[in-house]
């Protein structure tokens, strides 16, 4: 099995990794979780490798870490993208990611969701 996984990385080429930044905490946590997927969903099929840091909610469900750790790997991850998108809604994780992505030049697609 870990072949498979290696191989199928390694016919990835040069597609271009996208950090998916969107309220998580803030209002319905489900909704909000889904809505990421549904864009990294998107990105998927558009030839993108999207990257949904509420993912990791459920590592954290058998191996815990504290809030930083969490915070600094996802920053990392953030770092090695070639775009973010932000998904709109009051969010004050999304909103450091987005200084963040600022701060490294890191190009900006804001997406709207319809209520």
């Amino acid at each position: 099995m870990f072949l498979v996984v290696v191989t199928t990385f390694s016919k990835m080429g040069n597609k271009k990794l996208v950090y998916i930044a969107a309220p998580y905490t803030i209002g319905n946590k489900e909704k909000n979780v889904l809505r990421a997927i549904i864009v990294a969903e998107m990105l998927i099929k558009k030839g993108y490798i999207p990257y949904v840091p509420f993912l990791n909610y459920f590592w954290n469900r058998f191996f815990k870490h504290p809030p930083k750790f969490w915070y600094d790997y996802d920053n990392h991850w953030l770092a090695k993208c070639d775009y973010i998108v932000r998904i709109s809604g009051k969010s004050i994780g999304a909103d450091k990611e987005m200084k963040l992505a600022r701060k490294l030049k890191i190009p900006i697609l804001k997406l709207k969701f319809k209520k």
